[in-house]
């Protein structure tokens, strides 16, 4: 039963979760379930606030929540750290409109580093109102640095199938 408000709150983020600003008051989850979901709060919070300011090209604010080393790597197997991230961003012509929705969280943690999984499903808009839908199952590692987490490394894989097989083909 202790979870129930857990669940209820995660379940909320990700049923309404869009390119909309969705970050969570953390104050007043504390005050009603107490200190210790605010890590897996904490951790969807910073994934809401990079998508957010990824989908809007703000690249001062994902400078702001990454710390230099990050290292993302990405589906097609290349690796980024967040200026090598920002500068692809800020380089980029075509930002077609998009619309994003992060479901499916799974959070572990101890005291110094926390695993946060989840589906980010986009369809971006693009020209002569075609689109093109773009589901990814993504794992983000975060450290506790300053007393705050603080993502550390993002991986991230295209779904193209749905059920794993280990045929050759």
């Amino acid at each position: 039963m202790r979870y129930a408000f857990f669940l209820i709150v995660l379940s909320i983020i990700g049923c309404t979760n869009s390119s909309n600003d969705n970050s969570v008051d953390l104050n007043q989850v504390a005050k009603a379930s107490g200190s210790r979901n605010l890590d897996s709060i904490a951790a969807v919070t910073v994934v809401q606030d990079f998508f957010k300011a990824f989908d809007e090209k703000n690249i001062k604010k994902i400078d702001s929540l990454f710390i230099p080393s990050m290292k993302i790597v990405h589906h097609n197997g290349a690796t980024t750290n967040t200026a090598e991230m920002i500068k692809i961003i800020s380089e980029t012509k075509d930002w077609w409109p998009r619309k994003r929705t992060l479901t499916n969280y799974e959070f572990t943690s101890n005291s110094n580093l926390s695993i946060l999984g989840f589906k980010n499903e986009v369809t971006f808009s693009l020209p002569s109102n075609k689109s093109v839908y773009e589901p990814y199952i993504e794992t983000w590692i975060f450290e506790k640095l300053d007393n705050r987490w603080t993502a550390i490394r993002c991986h991230y894989s295209k779904i193209t199938v749905e059920k794993h097989s280990e045929e050759v083909k």
